[in-house]
């Protein structure tokens, strides 16, 4: 490779690394002290290569690969990357196998860094167009720990939906009591609790787990989200009654259906309601 590289490493040897360069125009950039993203706005090589460790042969491929293209991720493959790809997909709008991966390779001119959790996740939200390539790497997180750090890079949207529902069976179950025992009509106490516990969860899903996201007025969200409670409630109902007609006890099949619904509930709001 010709063109000048920057190289951003932490956690790497200094000479395997400049063995790995050797023969090519490099600057080294240690991130000891620095912010990753920092010092990648900062870096002067056409080419900028960050590295969260050593491996010459990953040095080697990234820089091969980064010549056809303007960023090269190098991806963990292995059992459940389907699966955290989709989640990816889902939480961080990047369809990629490693979102968390710390090694990666650019062309500067090609990218513009935008917001995002992670020093790439600022590359691919930043720059719209830009060639894309990942190549597989050994090593790296293990499964649990990478839906964990995607969890943490969409600043853990998943828990918070949960939290509010679990406030919301709160209030549904508290508003439902004190309008029976003041001498409320059931059907009319009902309909009062589960809309007010509705309207909670929106607020504190627009306040909280979704703040700054989506498009549109607080209206138009609030009777998606109505919508989207309604897809989940009748996904609940629907698998209740088709496992209890299985032979399965209704208790269990209810569980079955409120995590079903649940998903819907998530998955709607994520990409319909907060879009």
């Amino acid at each position: 490779m010709g063109l000048k590289v920057s190289v951003i490493f932490s956690g790497a040897d200094v000479e395997s690394v400049e063995e790995a360069l050797k023969g090519m125009d490099y600057e080294l950039m240690p991130a000891e002290g620095s912010g990753v993203l920092e010092l990648m706005k900062r870096a002067q090589g056409e080419v900028v290569l960050v590295l969260d460790r050593c491996n010459p042969e990953l040095i080697r491929r990234l820089l091969d690969a980064v010549e056809d293209h303007d960023l090269v991720v190098a991806s963990r493959k292995g059992l459940g990357t389907k699966l955290t790809s989709a989640l990816s997909a889902i939480l961080l709008g990047v369809k990629l196998g490693d979102p968390s991966s710390g090694c990666f390779a650019f062309k500067r001119k090609a990218v513009k860094f935008g917001e995002g959790g992670s020093p790439l996740l600022s590359l691919i939200h930043g720059s719209k167009g830009i060639s894309i390539h990942e190549i597989p790497c050994e090593g790296g997180d293990g499964f649990l720990k990478s839906v964990l750090r995607i969890l943490g890079l969409s600043g853990y949207r998943p828990i918070k939906f949960a939290l509010v529902g679990l406030l919301g069976v709160i209030v549904n179950e508290g508003l439902l009591y004190c309008l029976v025992n003041l001498g409320f009509m059931l059907g009319l106490a009902g309909a009062i609790a589960i809309e007010s516990s509705i309207l909670s969860n929106f607020f504190l899903n627009n306040l909280w787990t979704f703040k700054g996201k989506g498009e549109g007025g607080i209206l138009a969200r609030c009777l998606k989200y109505h919508g989207a409670v309604a897809v989940g409630a009748s996904i609940n109902y629907a698998v209740l009654l088709l496992l209890t007609s299985m032979g399965i006890g209704y208790l269990f099949a209810n569980l079955i259906g409120i995590a079903l619904g649940f998903v819907a509930n998530y998955l709607l709001s994520e990409l319909f309601v907060w879009a």
